[in-house]
């Protein structure tokens, strides 16, 4: 029998007693190192020392095909060539993330969060979208 183990009581106690961003990073790798079994959602975390962060935190799905950008696609489902791995998922530090970005601030609206070169397939449909490069020209402005 497969027991799945929900992680929202680690997720808690990672983001309630890390003492930094990158501890609390480090925390959230560990409990989702096999997979992520809680909430899907991103956090943008700063601490005490200056230190500001991003994680995209989800259960990610691994393709059987790695071509980039196949999650973009009308594919064929007439064969199992483009199936998701079974019992297979993203390890949570390979999900998108960010820890002190040299523009020194954070902002994400629904965004692009991967770069073209990314590992996994994730998110390559969404695009920097107005709303996030009109927020980037306000911060900078300031």
């Amino acid at each position: 029998m497969h027991v799945v183990h929900d992680h929202v009581l680690a997720v808690s106690r990672a983001i309630n007693f890390s003492t930094s961003v990158k501890e609390c990073m480090n925390m959230l790798d560990d409990v989702g190192k096999d997979g992520w079994n809680a909430f899907w959602g991103t956090f943008v975390l700063a601490d005490r020392t200056g230190d500001i962060g991003f994680m995209t935190v989800s259960t990610m799905p691994v393709r059987k095909d790695k071509t980039p950008y196949i999650g973009a696609r009308v594919l064929d489902g007439r064969s199992s060539e483009y199936d998701w791995e079974p019992n297979k998922v993203v390890p949570m530090a390979d999900m998108p993330r960010s820890l002190n970005p040299s523009k020194g601030y954070i902002s994400t609206s629904n965004n692009r969060l991967t770069p073209d070169n990314a590992k996994y397939d994730y998110g390559a449909t969404f695009v920097p979208t107005v709303r996030t490069i009109r927020l980037d020209q306000m911060i900078q402005e300031m």
